[in-house]
């Protein structure tokens, strides 16, 4: 997720927007497996409390836990959605928001929420003084996240020249599906993202976390009614720019699904609904993450 340099967008406290670009600065540091930069983040007391508890302080000790982290996985990248900041004073701030860690430690996808407590400095940059990971658990067994095996697969759908594919999986322990969207028109990549879907444990929710190719992120809280499912997203555009949107994902007879986007904004400004998708199944539904 690149770094948002704009202005802040409309309705957005600058000390927010500073936060939200430090939480980009830390992804990119993150993928570029720089650990001293990202222990420059820190106060130099900060701490750090890992998935497992255990308690990381000072700066040097920060930098060591990620440089051996980087070292025995020389392939993970990381993705961060900022869910929310809450400024207490003008000096601290709450930041909370979810990670998805790409591979995780043991192959697959790994989804984990954090929370970081702020605190900014004399020349104005915001820095963590404590930062608390948690892993998403697994959804027990007859939630409402097991209710969406039917989007797992491979699907595909044309119109006018325009081709959409998705490829659903579930992680080898089915914790959550992760989605890969991919649009082309005339044979050329048009847009992609990345989807997570899981059981949020803390608001009891499906919940789910996009990432677009663009720089652009979105999260959404998933309601069931009856066979379809209504999606409530809300995000940013690399820019800034807030966007809303309600989409509508219907299991349909045979193999198919269908898909209706309405009630879309960007900056506050409506945009027309899109039409209506249906997305034929090209192959079988796997767990295989491989």
């Amino acid at each position: 997720m690149a770094q948002n340099r704009s202005a802040p967008a409309a309705g957005v406290n600058a000390d927010e927007q500073a936060i939200r670009q430090s939480a980009a600065a830390f992804a990119a540091a993150f993928n570029r497996h720089d650990a001293k930069a990202i222990a420059q983040m820190w106060t130099p007391g900060g701490e750090y409390v890992d998935e497992v508890g255990q308690r990381i302080e000072g700066r040097a000790a920060i930098e060591k836990e990620y440089a051996d982290f980087f070292q025995a996985h020389p392939d993970v990248k990381l993705q961060i959605a900022v869910d929310s900041v809450r400024l207490l004073n003008s000096t601290t701030a709450i930041e909370d928001g979810h990670v998805v860690l790409n591979p995780a430690p043991g192959g697959s996808a790994g989804l984990g929420r954090y929370t970081a407590v702020d605190m900014k400095q004399k020349d104005g940059r915001w820095l963590a003084a404590s930062v608390r990971d948690t892993r998403i658990g697994t959804a027990a067994a007859g939630s409402p996240l097991q209710e969406l095996q039917w989007l797992a697969g491979d699907w595909v759908a044309e119109h006018a020249g325009v081709r959409a594919e998705v490829t659903s999986r579930w992680d080898p322990a089915e914790d959550f599906m992760e989605r890969h969207f991919v649009v082309t028109k005339d044979g050329k990549v048009a847009s992609s993202s990345t989807e997570i879907i899981a059981w949020d444990p803390l608001t009891k929710q499906v919940r789910s976390w996009t990432f677009s190719s663009d720089g652009g992120r979105a999260e959404g809280t998933w309601y069931p009614q009856g066979n379809v499912w209504v999606v409530v997203h809300r995000g940013v555009m690399a820019d800034g720019t807030p966007t809303t949107a309600t989409d509508l994902w219907s299991h349909l007879l045979g193999d198919a699904i269908g898909w209706r986007s309405v009630q879309r904004s960007a900056g506050g400004t409506p945009i027309h609904d899109a039409r209506d998708v249906v997305f034929k199944k090209s192959k079988p539904a796997s767990t295989d993450n491989s």
